[in-house]
């Protein structure tokens, strides 16, 4: 899978605050960015929910997990000297985009990615010193590293509810994980098609809903790459066959066996993840 970086230029900057939001800090005036804290303290585990948000200007992108064939993901990072043990994203469902003809996931206009901390003290404010390393798209790309400093205040917060509102609906959007049904959403079926090299992943799939805007999101090792589902709507539209084309590179490397998680949506609001071995 080939990275596409068009300006390498990284910028480091930093932000500190005492309460449970962080000041925004501005991006080279195509975005801005900030900490909020669910809550003032930590829980009983001494866990804390945190969320990144970041506001973009029109145009530009910044990246899923699993980028696709260009760019970076966010990778959220601790200081080495925090007594925090440590800090675990939630990536919610991204948008599929087209960067000069390639495949790419992510999020534009405004991002927010829920994170839990844990190994703070219980039921304790949790001072948080972590970084950002993220990279963001238009027509070029800028890389940046941002630095953070939050320490929850212990108290009541005005924005409080607000936070953990916005916060909790972001994790709302993160797929399922947990093998159970949501919105009817099932992979009934995977089969390989095609000679090595020419392969195809074929998905019979279900949901209670129309699968018109249908997705299906593949992540495996970067020796592969994936094309735009087509879809093939059965029935009353509730069932499809998902059809996706195998890019296995110069050495035209098998499918078969690799390990893989996919990402299923109906594109109206639920989706699923599930690994599997192909």
């Amino acid at each position: 899978m080939y990275k596409l970086i068009l300006f390498v230029v990284s910028f480091l900057s930093f932000t500190a605050s005492y309460a449970d939001e962080t000041p925004w800090i501005d991006h080279m005036d195509v975005a801005e960015s900030r900490i909020i804290a669910e809550n003032s303290h930590a829980d009983n585990e001494g866990n804390a929910w945190f969320a990144w948000e970041l506001r973009l200007k029109p145009g530009w992108k910044v990246y899923w997990r699993s980028p696709g064939e260009a760019g970076l993901p966010p990778k959220l990072l601790l200081k080495e000297d925090t007594t925090l043990t440590s800090i675990i994203p939630f990536f919610p469902l991204p948008k599929r985009f087209e960067f000069y003809g390639l495949q790419t996931f992510g999020y534009d206009v405004q991002f927010i990615l829920p994170f839990r901390v844990e190994g703070g003290e219980p039921q304790k404010p949790i001072a948080l010193d972590m970084a950002v390393d993220f990279m963001i798209c238009k027509d070029i790309c800028i890389p940046f590293m941002t630095d953070y400093h939050l320490k929850q205040s212990g108290e009541d917060h005005p924005h409080a509810d607000l936070y953990s509102s916005t916060i909790s609906l972001w994790r709302d959007m993160v797929p399922d994980i947990s093998g159970e049904t949501v919105g009817g959403l099932k992979i009934i079926k995977t089969e390989i098609k095609g000679a090595v090299g020419y392969q195809s992943l074929i998905f019979e799939v279900e949901a209670e809903q129309n699968l018109s805007n249908a997705d299906m999101l593949i992540e495996s090792d970067e020796l592969f790459s994936f094309g735009k589902p087509k879809i093939d709507l059965k029935g009353k539209g509730n069932k499809a066959v998902i059809i996706v084309s195998v890019d296995g590179g110069k050495n035209k490397i098998d499918i078969r066996g690799r390990q893989a998680i996919l990402t299923f949506t109906d594109g109206r609001g639920h989706a699923i993840e599930r690994k599997i071995k192909f």
